[in-house]
């Protein structure tokens, strides 16, 4: 009865820190929305519909790097849809038919998306290089990123909701006459 006294305890001022934790993400949440509105910024994301569906088919073309998937306008798809798999961001819709959809590919070489990486969340752009790896573009030299960092989408664009797993950062280089590190990614998606 005594250990299950003091474990009562522990638990109880577990409960109180944790309150006290929520109410704070709360306010910051609060705070956030109300800076939100007075820059102008688009709407987050929160409420993410999602749909399963089956790869029909590959095009593993030179003009596109793509897939057929079996869902379509009759199930509420429509042109630059984000799609993902288990692990990640897996590309995106860029035909939709009645019954079925092309996916642009994350490793297409004319793929690009807004992401964010690091402890601050540093803005940069995904860009494939070849097969499941990639770069990002733009990440000053300043900026401290470690190697297994998860890279997430930004949620700036129109097409990509925020917090999507995009890569993880496998290799970080920076040259002395260089204004930016040149950081290689390897994607998280499933590309076979």
């Amino acid at each position: 009865i005594l250990i299950i006294e003091e474990k009562n305890k522990f638990l109880e001022q577990k409960i109180i820190q944790l309150q006290l934790l929520n109410s704070r993400l709360d306010n910051y949440r609060i705070e956030n929305e109300k800076l939100r509105k007075m820059l102008n910024f688009k709407e987050s994301y929160d409420k993410l519909s999602l749909l399963a569906a089956n790869i029909v088919n590959h095009n593993f073309s030179t003009s596109i790097n793509s897939i057929i998937i079996d869902v379509g306008e009759k199930e509420g798809v429509s042109t630059n849809q984000a799609v993902m798999d288990m692990n990640g961001l897996l590309g995106k819709t860029i035909t939709v038919g009645d019954k079925a959809s092309k996916i642009q590919m994350i490793n297409d070489k004319n793929f690009a998306v807004s992401v964010r990486v690091g402890e601050k969340m540093i803005l940069s752009i995904f860009k494939p290089e070849y097969g499941k790896f990639g770069i990002l573009e733009g990440v000053i030299k300043s900026s401290k990123l470690n190697i297994g960092d998860i890279v997430y989408t930004s949620g700036i664009s129109e097409i990509y909701p925020s917090n999507i797993p995009v890569a993880k950062v496998i290799n970080i280089s920076k040259e002395n006459d260089k204004p930016f590190q040149e950081v290689r990614v390897e994607v998280l998606a499933d590309l076979k």
